[in-house]
């Protein structure tokens, strides 16, 4: 319960540093937090390679996603 109280709050606490870092031209404060926090989680958690698996996979579901809706907005921009 411990654990998922702290992986909650830093999720929250990335989550937080990366809209104040947009909103004041400091983009890298939310990726250093992103990197930090998600090291500490992979080195705290039981079986770090599933979790990596999953991350991985979640990954390249965005990109293909992701993909398909620029080559859609392409497609669609074309045939006006």
């Amino acid at each position: 319960m411990l654990n998922a109280l702290i992986n909650f709050l830093g999720f929250q606490s990335v989550w937080f540093l990366s809209l104040f870092g947009a909103g004041t031209h400091r983009s890298w404060l939310g990726a250093i937090a992103l990197v930090a926090f998600t090291a500490w989680h992979f080195r705290s958690v039981a079986n770090p390679r599933a979790e990596i698996v999953i991350v991985l996979i979640a990954c390249a579901v965005g990109f293909v996603v992701d993909d398909a809706i620029v080559v859609v907005e392409n497609a669609e921009r074309h045939l006006r």
